[in-house]
């Protein structure tokens, strides 16, 4: 559009020039009418390249303008005729003129539109003078004159009309440029402002972080102290329960025969003692007296240091109650044993004690086996067959007992090749068997009668890693 502007502007000084050579009245007469075309179209691109440059909205008067364009080229080209009507013209193309001088649109920057509107009027009020009689008046008295100052002032008009639009357009340029240059300018110092405003904020942040890690740190090196004060004196308690422990297990341990004393007794037999906790809830004795020789077991309840002064009472009780009182019947050793401990843990006095123990008696009387066994039983193998010994559903002691309870005795003939085990349930309980499940009793019975042709010390081999895996044996 802008281009557009620039040729048809060239036109109309082309016309301008091409006036003086002009001797045909009629050819002169449309060159006329052609600057009276062309000229206002000038103006009105003009106007709409500010509209558009400054974002101005189209108000009435730039609508009455085309109302007033539209009325002059049909003016000019039908109604004239192009007949020198040159005072009807020149009337509407002043109104033309004026009305887009003055045509201001909705914009912040109606300072700048000024400042191209006062190129645009200069160049409008040369027009209107040059064009106030006829355009050929003016251009053949400012040739034919030969006075200098007439000749200087009208060239003044005309380079002054010529110029006004490009000086105008660059002191708005320039305008923008320093507008734009103080607005940046403005912007800058005030992004520096809050960028310094964030720097101090963000200074204040770190400042207050490195407090509270300082805080924070003094803190967790204060709880650190206290924390290893506390382990230090845990620690401490820690080792002097697990010496006390250690040296219950070695008084636990005396109670309990040796190999030795235990080969004098039964000379083909193993011992598998593998207890959870450093002392254990399940004890064995083998005891002789005369020609009697008697293995027994016994899992107390409770595990560790409970279950251990229960063995240790259970032991001595055991003790009186074959040494020293003679008793030699497994199922009456039983019930003086089951006497003993209800007295002994003053349950027969209401007091509410579950305390107590499972136990299986085996007594060897020349080639006889004596059998009883209080909720334990017993596993004989003979001849490639593994057979249960029920025990009688009862335990040894508990608040809940009579004082007064029989257990039944099973009698066999001992035979060579017969084996005999007894245990208590922390093997079958330990978990080792499949996908990490109990190894259950049946597991276990599966297992005896496939080692029970071994020698003894081969079978404990193979006893040995599933109980290490376990809680307790």
């Amino acid at each position: 559009m802008y281009s557009l502007f620039l040729i048809l502007l060239s036109l109309t000084f082309l016309e301008a020039y091409l006036v003086r050579f002009i001797k045909d009245l009629n050819f002169y007469l449309w060159l006329a009418n052609f600057d009276n075309v062309v000229f206002p179209t000038v103006c009105f691109i003009l106007v709409t390249i500010l509209n558009k440059l400054l974002n101005e909205k189209r108000s009435w008067h730039y609508k009455f303008l085309c109302i007033v364009l539209v009325y002059h080229y049909v003016d000019v080209l039908f109604i004239g005729e192009f007949q020198p009507s040159f005072n009807r013209h020149n009337y509407i193309l002043y109104i033309f003129q004026y009305v887009s001088t003055f045509n201001k649109g909705n914009t912040q920057k109606s300072s700048l539109s000024e400042i191209f509107r006062l190129g645009y009027i200069k160049l409008h009020h040369f027009y209107t003078f040059v064009d106030r009689d006829s355009c050929s008046y003016y251009l053949v008295f400012l040739w034919s004159s030969t006075d200098a100052w007439v000749i200087a002032i009208y060239s003044c008009l005309l380079i002054i009309a010529i110029l006004s639009i490009p000086i105008s357009m660059s002191a708005f340029l320039a305008y923008d440029f320093a507008s734009t240059s103080r607005s940046l300018s403005k912007k800058l110092i005030e992004v520096e402002e809050l960028s310094e405003r964030s720097i101090e904020q963000e200074k204040e942040k770190q400042k207050i972080l490195a407090e509270q890690n300082e805080m924070l740190e003094s803190q967790v090196i204060e709880r650190t102290k206290e924390i290893n004060e506390q382990k230090k004196i845990i620690e401490e308690k820690n080792k002097d329960i697990t010496d006390s422990i250690n040296y219950a297990q070695r008084i636990q341990r005396s109670i309990l025969p040796t190999e030795n004393e235990i080969k004098e007794i039964f000379e083909n037999n193993f011992v598998l003692f593998k207890p959870r906790d450093i002392v254990s809830g399940d004890f064995y004795q083998f005891k002789k007296s005369g020609d009697h020789r008697y293995a027994i077991l016994a899992d107390c309840t409770g595990h560790g240091v409970p279950g251990a002064l229960m063995s240790m009472i259970g032991s001595n009780l055991l003790n009186q109650i074959i040494i020293e009182r003679g008793i030699i019947e497994p199922n009456r050793i039983l019930s003086e044993l089951h006497k003993e401990v209800r007295s002994t843990l003053r349950q027969t006095s209401g007091l509410q004690s579950h305390d107590g123990m499972d136990a299986s008696v085996v007594l060897m009387h020349k080639n006889k086996l004596f059998i009883a066994s209080a909720n334990r039983p017993v596993y004989i193998v003979k001849n490639g067959e593994l057979t249960e010994l029920k025990p009688d559903k009862r335990s040894i002691g508990g608040s809940q007992a009579a004082d007064e309870i029989t257990f039944n005795v099973v009698e066999l003939e001992a035979e060579m090749g017969m084996m005999l085990y007894l245990f208590s349930d922390g093997y079958a309980d330990q978990f080792g068997g499949e996908a990490g499940k109990k190894f259950k009793v049946k597991n276990l019975s599966q297992l005896l009668l496939s080692i029970h042709a071994k020698p003894l010390s081969t079978q404990k081999k193979f006893l040995i890693p599933l109980s290490i895996i376990g809680k307790k044996t």
